[in-house]
C-alpha cells in the first residue's frame, strides 16, 4: 500500500492502558495500522496511574484538542467519569465497544459490580453522540442494536500479530513443562471467567485416573479474594500438583505457555469476543470453549462445548487426547477460522470501513495469496554423521526435491532443546534448508533422542522415522506419543510392530529411511593403509545392543588360514566400552595412525578401531574397500550401514532378528541365529526382550563368504543392491511421507473389536484366578468367556457372561465350543493354554477352524513343556504349524520364548504374570520374626512336607517362631492325600501348637489377612512344568520377604527373592536361619520387591494384552 499523508486525524481515548490487556492491545494495534494507512493518531487515557512497561506515547485526556473534523474512536468496556465530558467534544466520534461483563458477576466486589452497572448505563444513553459504532464480534453488535446503535460493523481489530511473532518464549519454561499434558486458559482471575471450574476438571481427570497433567491457570488477579479461594480450592483438592495458578506473566512467558499447551480450555461464563481464544489458534493449540457470549464468533464450532459439567469436560479431553485425527482436524478448522482475523483481511476491512463512514480514500488491498502450500519443519540434528543427523539431512532434501507446491526447512534441536548448528559441516542446498526463513509450519517432522513432543507446530505434529530396538518402551514416551503427536512414521515393520505392542494408538506408517545418498558421494582414501586379506568392516555406536563385544569373540575364532582383519568404524559416547573390552581381551596397540584411530594386534588378529567421526567420502572408502560387512546386533530398529553396504555391493552379515529383517532376507543377505534374552540398556527397562547373535552361527556365516566365489556372492549382493534401490530411494520414501499424510483419515480407521476368552473360570484353578485379574482390568473391552463345565462355581453373579461349553483335554471334540465362536461374530479369542484344558488334536482343531474363520488368535500359555507321563503324553511340537496361525502367542517368561524359537515360531511375546498392587501396604520391618507362612495349593511339588521338617529344624533354635501354612486343598484326590501326609508328620513332630494349617480355598482378603500377618513367605517348590508361579505373587504383594527354591517357576522374579541353598529340608532350614538371623539381608529386597509390584501390576498386564489384541 502507497502511504499517503490525510489532513483528518483519527484519535483514539480509553480509561486506562495496561500492558498485557486485551483492549490496550486493541487500541495499539489499531493507532499501528492508522498510522501505516498515513493518519496522524494519538492514544488518550483519563487515568493517572499508567503501566510503567508499556513503551508507547500515551497522552492525558486533559492534553486533548478538539476538532470537528477529527475522529475520535472511543473504546468502551467499562463505565468511567469522563464519559459525559468526551460525549460532549466536537470531534465526530466512533464506538468500538468491547463489551461489558454483567455486573451480577461482580456480587462480590462493589467497586467493579458499580463500574459495570455505570459502563452500561452510559452505553444504553449514548448511541446519538456517535457517527457509527464497531464491535469486535457478531455478539457485541447484537448488543449495540438493543441499545439502539444503528449498523454496528463487526471488525475484530484485535492484535498486532506481526509484533507477537517477534517475541521469543521463555526456553526454560517450555523445559520445564516439556513432560505432562498441559492444558492452559488465559485471562484475569475473577469469578466470571470461572477458573474454579477449571480446577473441578483438573479434579475430574484425576479421578478418571489421568496421570501427568496440568492445568496452567494464567493472568492477574482481578478479584484477590478469588484467587485466593482458587488456590484454597485446589489445595483442599489435593491438586496442586496438577494446577498451577501463575498470576501476570510476561508476554515472553505468556508465549512459553502457548507454545507448550496441548490444549486451551475456557469455561469461562461471559466473553464478549476472547481474544486468547484467538492466541492459542495462532499457536495452533486445539481449543475447546464454553459457548457463551462472543465465543462463537472467535471459534469454529467443532470448538465449542455446550455443557460444562466437570466430568463431561474430562470425557472430552480423555476423548480428545485418545483422537489425533479429530485434532489435525479441529486445527485445520481452526486455521480457517483464523484467515478472517490475518493482519491483511483486517486492515482491508478497516480501511472499507473508514472509506464508506467517514469518506476518506484510503487504497489498501489485502495481497492475495497464491496456491496454498505445504509447509514441512525437519527438525532434530542434521550437522554431523551421527545416523539420526543423517537421516534427517536427507528426508529433507528429499522432501525439498520432490514436493510440489511445498516448502521445507531444517530446525536445529536435540533431546535436551533446541541449539545452533554447525552450518560448516553442511553441503550448500542443506545449508539453505537450515537458513530458510518460514513463517507458518503445517506439517512438523521431528526425529531426535532421546524423543521429545513438546512445543510441536503445525497441524501435524509426527516423530519420524522412529526407530526402537528392544520389546519394551517407555510408558512415558507412550502418553506422550498418544497425546500429542498426530502420526509415526516407523524405519521399519519391527518398530511399527513394536509400538503398536507397547500401547502406542496413533496412526504408525512405516516409511524407512533414505539410503541412496551415499551412491552419489566421491571416496576419498583414509591417511593409512588398511590391513591385507580379507577385511571384515564393523560401523555402529558400539552400544551394547550393537553386539561388538560378540563380533570380537567370534573374530578370535576364525581361522588364521586366510589373512583377515577387523575395521570397527564408531565413535566415543557413554555406551562405548570397545577400548575397554579390546584391552580386556589383551589386544595390544601396535599403531596409532591418526588421533583416536588405533591399529590393535593379538597374535595374528589385526583390529582396526576407528573411534571419531570421518566424512563421509572416507566412510565410503571403506565400505569399498572391505569384503563383508558384519552387524551382530542384539536389537536394530532399522541398521543403515547394513542398508548403505548392499547399495555399494557389500556381503551383509546380520542378525536374523530386528528392523533390518525388512531388507535382510535369506535371499539377500547371510543371518545368525540367535537366542532371546534379556534386554541390558542404560534405560533399565523391566521385562524387556532383544537378542543374542549365537557366536557360533556368525563364525560360520563369515567362513561361509570367505570360501565362496565372487560370483556366488554376488547373487545375493545383486538382489541386495536392487531390492534398496528400489523401496529406499530418496523419490520412494518421499511418496511414502506424502501417501501417510494424504491418507491419514483411513489410517486411523480401527475394527470394532468382539473379544471371546477361553479359560477356566470363577472355579478353584490358578488360570481361573489370572483369568478374572485381567478382564477385571480390561472392562473397557466387550469379552464374552467361553469356559469349562464345572461343579464348583465360586460365585454364581460372575456367571452372566460365561458361556460353559467345553470339558477338559479328553473331551473328544470341540465343536460346540468353536460352533459357538463362529455363530458369535467374534473378531478376537483370548485361549488360556494348559496341557489339562485340551489335547494337541483339539487345541489343532480349535485354532483351523477360527484361522479358516479369519477369526484373530491369541494364545496365553500357562504350561509348555512337554508332558511325559504315560497315557497323557502331549507336545506341542506336534501343532507347529498350526500355531504359526495364530496372531500371538503371549509367554510369561524368556525360556519360553526360546522353546517356540526352536519350533521356528516367532509370532511370541513376551506377557509377564501380573501381581496384586496393593497400594496401602507399606513395608515393614521386625525386630523379631515370630510367623514364617507359605501358599498355594497343597501339592507334592509345593514342597510342604519339606518346609515341614525344615520349620521343625529351625525351631529348635528359636522355639518362638510359628509357621502358618496357607494351601488350599486341589480338588483332586492327590491332594487331600498330601494334606494328610504333613498334617501326620506334623504330629509325629509335635508341633502342632506351632504349626497352624488354612485348607479351605480361601478368598484374597481372607488370605491376605493371614500373609500379611506373617515375617517371611517360604515357597520351598520342586520340579513343575508350570512356566510361572500365581501363588508366589500373592506372598511378594504382602511386601514381605520371600525365600523359595531355585526353580525355573521363579527365574522371573529373581531380582527380587531370596534363594534355597538347596533342596531338602535341612537346605530350607538354613537358608531360613540365615536370613532371619541377618535383618539387613533379610530386608535387603524391600525396595526392588516394590518397585517390580507397580511394574507388573495386573492393571500394567491387562494394557498389554488389550496391545496385542489388534
Amino acid at each position: 500500500m502507497k502511504k499517503e499523508s490525510n489532513t483528518i486525524q483519527i484519535h483514539q481515548f480509553t480509561p486506562s492502558m495496561a500492558s498485557g490487556d486485551s483492549v490496550s492491545s486493541a487500541v495499539l494495534y489499531i493507532q499501528s495500522i492508522l498510522i501505516e494507512f498515513g493518519f496522524t493518531s494519538n492514544i488518550y487515557v483519563s487515568r493517572n496511574d499508567l503501566d510503567k512497561n508499556l513503551k508507547h506515547d500515551i497522552c492525558h485526556l486533559e492534553e486533548y484538542i478538539q476538532n470537528e473534523n477529527h475522529i475520535l474512536l472511543y473504546h468502551h468496556s467499562i463505565g468511567h467519569n469522563s464519559h459525559d465530558k468526551i460525549m460532549q467534544f466536537k470531534d465526530k466520534k466512533i464506538l468500538i465497544y468491547h463489551n461489558i461483563t454483567p455486573p451480577h458477576f461482580f456480587k462480590n466486589n462493589p467497586y467493579i459490580q458499580n463500574l459495570c452497572i455505570q459502563g452500561r448505563e452510559q452505553l444504553s444513553s449514548s448511541a446519538s453522540c456517535f457517527i457509527s459504532a464497531i464491535g469486535d464480534s457478531d455478539y457485541n453488535c447484537k448488543e449495540l442494536r438493543y441499545y439502539n446503535y444503528k449498523n454496528p460493523t463487526t471488525l475484530p481489530l484485535l492484535l498486532d500479530w506481526e509484533k507477537q511473532k517477534k517475541v521469543t518464549p521463555n526456553q526454560e519454561l517450555i523445559k520445564k513443562y516439556h513432560n505432562p499434558y498441559n492444558i492452559i486458559f488465559v485471562g484475569r482471575v475473577v469469578q466470571n471467567k470461572a477458573q474454579h471450574q477449571l480446577v473441578d476438571v483438573a479434579y475430574a481427570l484425576k479421578k478418571k485416573g489421568l496421570e501427568n497433567f496440568k492445568i496452567h491457570i494464567i493472568g492477574g488477579a482481578s478479584e484477590h479474594k478469588y484467587m485466593q479461594a482458587l488456590q484454597q480450592y485446589a489445595k483442599n483438592l489435593n491438586i496442586l500438583v496438577e494446577v498451577t495458578i501463575t498470576g501476570k506473566v510476561s508476554q515472553e512467558n505468556l508465549k512459553a505457555y502457548y507454545t507448550l499447551a496441548d490444549l486451551y480450555l475456557s469455561l469461562s461464563e461471559h466473553e464478549g469476543f476472547g481474544m486468547p481464544l484467538v492466541e492459542a489458534m495462532r499457536h495452533d493449540v486445539p481449543v475447546l470453549s464454553y459457548n457463551t457470549g462472543g465465543v462463537g464468533s472467535a471459534l469454529p464450532k467443532e470448538s465449542l462445548l455446550e455443557k460444562k459439567s466437570p466430568d463431561f469436560i474430562a470425557n472430552k479431553i480423555l476423548a480428545f487426547q485418545k483422537d489425533p485425527y479429530n485434532r489435525v482436524q479441529l486445527i485445520k478448522k481452526q486455521r480457517k477460522k483464523l484467515m478472517g482475523f490475518s493482519s491483511q483481511n483486517i486492515k482491508e476491512k478497516f480501511a472499507h470501513y473508514l472509506n464508506s463512514t467517514i469518506n476518506t480514500n484510503i487504497k489498501y488491498k489485502a495481497k492475495k495469496k497464491s496456491t496454498k502450500k505445504t509447509n514441512y519443519q525437519i527438525e532434530g540434528p542434521f550437522d554431523s554423521s551421527y545416523s539420526l543427523a543423517i537421516v534427517n539431512k536427507t528426508i529433507a532434501n528429499a522432501l525439498h526435491r520432490y514436493l510440489k507446491n511445498s516448502t521445507v526447512k531444517l530446525y536445529s534441536t536435540e533431546g535436551d532443546g533446541d541449539f545452533i548448528p554447525n552450518l560448516k559441516y553442511l553441503d550448500d542446498t542443506t545449508k539453505k534448508l537450515a537458513l530458510k526463513s518460514q513463517e507458518n509450519v503445517d506439517i512438523t517432522i521431528r526425529n531426535l533422542y532421546p524423543p521429545r513432543t513438546n512445543a510441536m507446530k503445525g497441524y501435524h505434529k509426527i516423530i519420524g522415522p522412529f526407530g526402537w530396538e528392544e520389546s519394551k518402551f517407555p510408558a512415558q514416551y507412550v502418553q506422550w506419543f498418544n497425546t500429542k503427536l498426530t502420526m509415526i512414521f516407523a524405519v521399519s515393520n519391527y518398530v511399527k510392530e513394536l509400538l503398536k505392542n507397547n500401547g502406542v494408538s496413533v496412526p504408525i506408517y512405516t516409511t524407512g529411511n533414505i539410503v541412496e545418498d551415499i551412491i552419489a558421494i566421491n571416496s576419498s582414501k583414509l591417511s593409512f593403509d588398511l590391513p591385507q586379506g580379507v577385511r571384515l568392516l564393523h560401523i555402529s555406536s558400539c552400544f551394547p545392543r550393537k553386539g561388538v563385544d560378540i563380533l570380537i569373540d567370534t573374530f578370535e575364532l576364525l581361522s588364521n588360514k586366510k589373512e583377515i582383519s577387523l575395521i570397527i568404524k564408531t565413535f566415543q559416547n557413554p555406551h562405548n566400552t570397545v577400548i575397554e573390552y579390546l584391552e580386556k581381551k589383551n589386544y595390544k596397540i601396535e599403531s596409532i595412525y591418526e588421533e583416536n584411530i588405533y591399529l590393535y594386534s593379538k597374535n595374528a588378529k589385526k583390529i582396526v578401531l576407528i573411534n571419531k567421526d570421518i566424512p563421509q567420502s572416507q566412510l565410503k572408502y571403506l565400505y569399498e574397500n572391505s569384503d563383508i560387512l558384519v552387524a551382530p546386533s542384539l536389537g536394530e530398529g532399522f541398521g543403515l550401514p547394513m542398508a548403505e553396504a548392499m547399495l555399494l555391493d557389500l556381503p551383509v552379515v546380520t542378525t536374523n532378528y530386528g528392523g533390518q529383517i525388512d531388507f535382510c532376507t535369506k535371499k539377500t543377505s547371510w543371518l545368525i541365529d540367535f537366542d532371546f534374552a534379556p534386554s541390558k540398556t542404560h534405560l533399565n527397562l523391566k521385562n524387556s526382550v532383544w537378542v543374542v547373535p549365537k557366536k557360533e552361527s556368525l563364525k560360520m556365516k563369515i567362513e561361509e563368504i570367505c570360501n565362496l566365489s565372487k560370483k556366488e556372492i554376488y547373487k545375493k549382493t545383486s538382489k541386495a543392491k536392487k531390492y534398496i534401490l528400489k523401496h529406499y530411494s530418496s523419490k520412494k520414501v518421499s511418496k511414502k511421507i506424502v501417501k501417510a499424510i494424504k491418507n491419514y483419515g483411513r489410517l486411523q480407521k480401527d475394527q470394532k473389536k468382539k473379544i471371546g476368552w477361553i479359560s477356566s473360570y470363577n472355579t478353584k484353578c490358578g488360570v481361573a484366578t489370572y483369568s478374572d485379574f485381567i478382564i477385571e482390568n480390561l472392562n473397557h473391552l466387550n469379552i464374552t468367556i467361553f469356559a469349562n463345565y464345572s461343579k464348583t462355581i465360586i460365585d454364581q453373579n460372575k456367571e452372566k457372561n460365561v458361556v460353559r461349553c467345553w470339558n477338559d483335554r479328553f473331551d473328544t471334540t470341540n465343536q460346540t465350543l468353536i460352533s459357538n465362536i463362529i455363530k458369535g461374530n467374534f473378531t478376537h479369542i483370548v485361549i488360556n493354554f494348559n496341557f489339562a484344558f485340551f489335547s494337541m488334536k483339539n487345541l489343532e482343531e480349535i485354532i483351523n477352524q477360527l484361522n479358516k474363520n479369519n477369526i484373530k488368535i491369541t494364545i496365553i500359555f500357562h504350561s509348555v513343556k512337554d508332558v511325559k507321563i504315560k497315557g497323557l503324553e502331549s507336545s506341542l511340537s506336534w501343532i507347529k504349524d498350526s500355531l504359526a496361525k495364530v496372531s500371538n502367542i503371549l509367554v510369561h517368561t524368556i525360556e519360553e520364548l526360546n522353546f517356540f524359537k526352536k519350533l521356528g515360531l516367532l509370532n511370541t511375546k513376551l506377557l509377564p504374570h501380573g501381581v496384586k498392587n496393593r497400594i496401602d501396604i507399606k513395608p515393614k520391618r521386625q525386630n523379631k520374626i515370630k510367623t514364617i507362612s507359605s501358599y498355594g495349593f497343597m501339592l507334592p511339588h509345593k514342597g510342604i512336607l519339606d518346609l515341614i521338617e525344615a520349620f521343625a529344624i529351625v525351631q529348635k533354635q528359636f522355639p518362638y517362631i510359628s509357621l502358618v501354612l496357607v494351601n488350599a486343598v486341589y480338588p483332586v484326590k492327590q491332594s487331600k492325600e498330601y494334606l494328610h501326609s504333613c498334617k501326620q508328620r506334623v504330629k509325629e513332630l509335635n508341633l502342632s501348637d506351632k504349626i497352624t494349617f488354612h485348607s479351605d480355598f480361601l478368598s484374597d482378603k481372607k488370605s491376605y489377612e493371614l500373609l500379611d500377618k506373617t515375617d517371611l513367605l517360604v515357597m520351598p517348590y520342586h520340579q513343575t512344568n508350570e512356566s510361572v508361579s500365581g501363588a508366589i505373587r500373592y506372598a511378594i504383594s504382602t511386601l514381605n520377604p520371600v525365600l523359595c527354591t531355585k526353580q525355573a517357576i521363579f527365574n522371573d522374579i529373581k531380582d527380587i527373592v531370596h534363594f534355597i541353598d538347596g533342596y531338602n529340608s535341612n537346605d530350607i532350614a538354613l537358608s531360613i536361619i540365615k536370613l532371619i538371623s541377618n535383618k539387613e539381608l533379610l530386608y535387603s529386597k524391600t525396595k526392588e520387591q516394590k518397585l517390580w509390584i507397580e511394574e507388573n501390576e495386573w492393571k500394567n498386564i491387562s494394557l498389554m494384552v488389550s496391545n496385542f489384541l489388534r
